[in-house]
Order: C-alpha cells, then sequence, then structure tokens
C-alpha cells in the first residue's frame, strides 16, 4: 500500500473527526442553552417550618404551588398579567 494512501487516510480521518468535534460543540451550546432559566421562584411565603406557599413562573406561566413535608403540588395556574 502506497504512502499516498495512508495520507489519504489521515486526512479523510481528520475531516470526519473535525465535523464530529463541531457537531458535538454545537449540541453542547444547543442543549445548554435550552434547558436554562426558564424556571423561576417569583415569590415564597413561609407559613410554618415545613410549610410554604410559592409562585414559579415556567416558560412565561406563573403557577401557585404549596411545599410541604417535603412535597411540592401545583395548587393553581396563575393568570398572566
Amino acid at each position: 500500500i502506497s504512502t499516498v494512501y495512508y495520507l489519504k487516510t489521515l486526512v479523510s480521518l481528520g475531516a470526519i473527526l473535525s465535523v464530529l468535534y463541531i457537531i458535538l460543540r454545537v449540541s453542547k451550546s444547543y442543549f445548554k442553552h435550552q434547558y436554562t432559566g426558564e424556571m423561576k421562584i417569583i415569590d415564597r411565603l413561609q407559613i410554618d417550618q415545613q410549610a410554604a406557599i410559592l409562585i414559579i413562573q415556567v416558560r412565561k406561566e406563573n403557577y401557585l404551588m404549596s411545599e410541604a413535608n417535603k412535597q411540592v403540588q401545583v395548587i393553581e395556574k396563575l393568570p398572566n398579567d
């Protein structure tokens, strides 16, 4: 097998690895941007040591939630202002 064959193989392998690396970088930035900053605690009212009422914003929608004894429940979806 000639030297030209090895050079073509190395160049092809380098091109494939470069494309895979670019795809990896783009997908990481896409998923990082897609799943961050979509949920905020707007307000929290502590009822006692083990219970609280929260207003949570998820993707521009507000929810009234309760937290008690390590359990969280949605009470109601609030209208947007």
